[in-house]
């Protein structure tokens, strides 16, 4: 799978978000 910058940004904001709501 092809990881892009904008798509890491997202997956880490949604982690931050569920890890720390």
């Amino acid at each position: 799978e092809i990881w892009n910058p904008n798509t890491n940004v997202s997956e880490d904001c949604l982690y931050i978000n569920v890890w720390a709501p």
